[in-house]
């Protein structure tokens, strides 16, 4: 059984709290590997990619593009 391990808000600097998810490059079902871009995460100050820190499989997503959420708040579920 392969091991679970969330997605996150990431935090980018020191003043951010939140971000909001743009478009996701990895659909539910796909596979990616270190280093690819997951999605968009747009702050108050900056737009960036998010990139994968493991190689994994995109099991479920959990938020919606435009959805704002504190740093730190789950988005997707690999495995």
């Amino acid at each position: 059984m392969s091991e679970i391990h969330p997605i996150e808000v990431p935090k980018w600097g020191m003043t951010m709290e939140e971000g909001t998810v743009g478009e996701w490059q990895v659909a539910e079902g796909e596979s990616f590997s270190k280093g690819a871009p997951l999605c968009t995460i747009e702050s108050s100050k900056i737009s960036n990619e998010l990139e994968a820190p493991f190689d994994g499989f995109l099991r479920r997503i959990v938020v919606g593009i435009g959805d704002t959420l504190p740093v730190g708040a789950l988005i997707a579920v690999s495995a």
